[in-house]
């Protein structure tokens, strides 16, 4: 305490100086409508923008939040969706029943891609789901935006003629849906079960 007061004294001119700079500034903006408008403009002008800049930096940071609940959202419509496409009744002369296996067959995982690659001969997607999240090997996988598989047959040929043009831009991809099929281990069984043709 003693050395502060050693301080205080021995600056004492320039701490004087200083504290007369200060209220004379302070009277110069207070008495003073031009400069103190310039003030407090300036001063609301440089507010406002901090207040801007960290809204936004708060929102930045809860995009991740808000993409991930949107595509759970969107993961739920697509199983729903799934569901009403089951329940359609074919063209048939004969009665049709679904069963309830069949309409909840298929359900969309929402997933998030954390790894890519584009520019080689065989592409990968790596994404925050696995087998703890009931994925397995061999499921489909989707985009939001998804494929157009056109499929035909040439005249006079014996080979299907399929084009497909890619509506998934894959190197922005950020999330997919993994389709799990409820009803895979009795398709597979029933697969192996049949007779094969000699």
């Amino acid at each position: 305490m003693f050395q502060l007061f050693q301080f205080i004294a021995r600056q004492k001119v320039i701490l004087l100086l200083l504290l007369l700079e200060l209220v004379n500034v302070w009277s110069v903006f207070k008495y003073n409508s031009y400069q103190h408008t310039v003030f407090f403009n300036t001063t609301n002008q440089w507010a406002a923008s901090i207040l801007a800049t960290t809204r936004e930096v708060k929102s930045y940071h809860q995009l991740r939040i808000v993409n991930e609940t949107l595509a759970k959202e969107n993961a739920q419509l697509r199983s729903e969706l799934f569901r009403l496409k089951s329940q359609q009744q074919p063209e048939s002369k004969f009665p049709y029943f679904v069963s309830e296996a069949m309409m909840n067959r298929y359900q969309a995982v929402a997933s998030r891609v954390i790894d890519q690659s584009t520019q080689m001969s065989q592409n990968f997607l790596t994404i925050d789901k696995g087998r703890l999240d009931g994925i397995q090997p061999g499921m489909a996988v989707i985009s939001s935006a998804g494929i157009v598989a056109k499929v035909g047959v040439e005249k006079d040929d014996t080979f299907h003629d399929i084009k497909v043009m890619l509506f998934t831009q894959f190197s922005t991809l950020k999330y997919v849906y993994v389709i799990k099929n409820r009803l895979a281990n009795q398709q597979a069984s029933l697969e192996a079960s049949k007779p094969k043709i000699e």
